[in-house]
């Protein structure tokens, strides 16, 4: 009896152990794809050609977003939300760039990004010149960017547009 009772004992462990296993792989499973799908700003803003050769708008300076985030120190978070004066423009995936045409002045530049938490920043944000190249990526609990005037070294190579929806 006690052979048969520890053999039964068995099973009923491996099986509990299967079942918890599973159960584990399916909710790290779960939590990954809600993670990876969750998006921070709707796609509100009416986005031009993405070709960085189209001549900018008469009046307006070129205004060109890009994912710098560096892959090696990734987080959980590739995509990083922009908005300008509230109105969502994409959620930037990493070495993916948009391309804005603005009039030159004063907005408010809101960025975000999900990791464990939505962390969302808000910085004014000052239009000039021709053109404006801006890295945006995540630091531990913020969304920061950094502005260059002039084409960073190696961005056709390394950047892709965003997909404009049709």
């Amino acid at each position: 009896m006690n052979f048969l009772h520890a053999k039964l004992w068995k099973s009923v462990t491996k099986s509990t152990y299967l079942i918890t296993h599973l159960v584990n792989c399916f909710t790290v499973l779960s939590l990954s794809l809600f993670l990876m799908s969750c998006a921070t700003v709707n796609y509100d803003y009416e986005l031009p050609d993405q070709s960085i050769d189209k001549p900018a708008e008469a009046g307006k300076t070129r205004v060109i977003f890009y994912n710098g985030l560096n892959p090696l120190f990734l987080d959980g978070s590739w995509r990083i939300g922009i908005k300008i004066d509230d109105v969502g423009v994409h959620n930037l995936h990493i070495n993916k760039y948009v391309q804005l045409f603005l009039e030159p002045g004063e907005y408010k530049l809101g960025l975000s990004h999900v990791d464990v938490f939505t962390f969302q920043d808000e910085y004014p944000f000052k239009v000039t010149g021709d053109s404006m190249y801006v890295k945006v990526y995540n630091g531990l609990v913020s969304t920061k960017f950094e502005i260059q005037k002039a084409e960073p070294e190696g961005f056709r190579s390394k950047y892709r547009p965003v997909e404009v929806p049709l």
